[in-house]
C-alpha cells in the first residue's frame, strides 16, 4: 500500500514461481523487483538468480526477518541491490527504491548518449 500511495504500480504475487511467471510475461513492464527471502516453492535468492538470467539490469531488493551471512554473500553475488530487514520501514523502502531507480535511469541515459 505504501508504494501504491506514492504512485508506484505494484504487482503482488504469493510465491517466487508466480513472480517469475509475471516477469517472464513482460519483463519490460518492471522497473524493480522486491521479494522476500523466504517464499513458497522458490526462495528469494532462487528468484534473483532466475531473474538475472532474464535481465542483467533489473534491480532486486530482498527483505527478510533474518539474513544469514551466507545469504548476504549470495545476494551480493547475484547483484541484489539491497537487503532490508523486516519489519521493513516504509520510509527506508521508499528511499532505497527511489535511489535504485534514480541510478538505473541515470545509467540508461549514460548508455544511450
Amino acid at each position: 500500500m505504501t508504494l501504491e500511495q506514492k504512485g508506484y504500480r505494484v504487482v503482488g504475487v504469493s510465491s517466487g514461481e508466480a513472480a517469475l511467471r509475471e516477469f517472464q510475461q513482460c519483463p519490460l513492464a518492471f522497473d524493480a523487483v522486491i521479494s522476500d527471502l523466504s517464499m513458497p516453492f522458490m526462495s528469494g535468492l532462487q528468484l534473483a538468480a532466475e531473474l538475472r538470467e532474464l535481465s542483467r539490469d533489473i534491480p532486486i531488493i530482498l527483505t527478510s526477518g533474518y539474513f544469514d551471512p551466507d545469504d548476504q554473500i549470495t545476494a551480493q553475488k547475484l547483484g541484489v541491490r539491497a537487503t532490508l530487514a523486516k519489519p521493513v520501514n516504509p520510509k527506508e523502502l521508499l528511499a532505497v527504491l527511489g535511489e535504485i531507480l534514480h541510478e538505473r535511469t541515470a545509467h540508461r541515459k549514460t548508455r544511450s548518449a
